[in-house]
């Protein structure tokens, strides 16, 4: 309500605007997790880790699959039929990241984040 008090009639929100809206953006990334706008991205290892008995060495391409994360208990959101905007933790490393568009919108340095692990409620 703070943002809505702040604003002319018909002015429109701002970047300004939504980076103040917390559990706004709190829905926003459940609707993404729950309805995801693409199936799956590459992502390179910026260390080695070890995942499921394998070595991942730093450098290599990994994709990332939607739903083997996001909709799957055991790896990811507990009750992941629930739609719960409280699940998200996480941060940003570069807040103010540039989007840069080849040929679609993407985060001018790969948006890499910060995770917390998740507590349950």
């Amino acid at each position: 309500m703070e943002v809505a008090n702040s604003k002319k009639a018909g002015e429109l929100l701002n970047w300004d605007d939504i980076q103040k809206m917390k559990y706004s953006w709190n829905v926003a990334c459940e609707v993404l997790r729950v309805a995801p706008p693409i199936q799956g991205a590459f992502r390179e290892a910026l260390s080695d880790f070890n995942y499921n008995g394998f070595t991942i060495p730093k450098g290599w391409k990994i994709y990332w699959s939607v739903n083997s994360t996001h909709k799957n208990l055991e790896y990811c959101f507990p009750n992941p039929k629930k739609f719960d905007p409280s699940r998200f933790w996480w941060e940003k490393i570069i807040p103010d990241e540039k989007i840069v568009v080849n040929p679609i919108p993407i985060p001018a340095k790969g948006l890499p984040v910060r995770l917390f692990p998740h507590t349950a409620a």
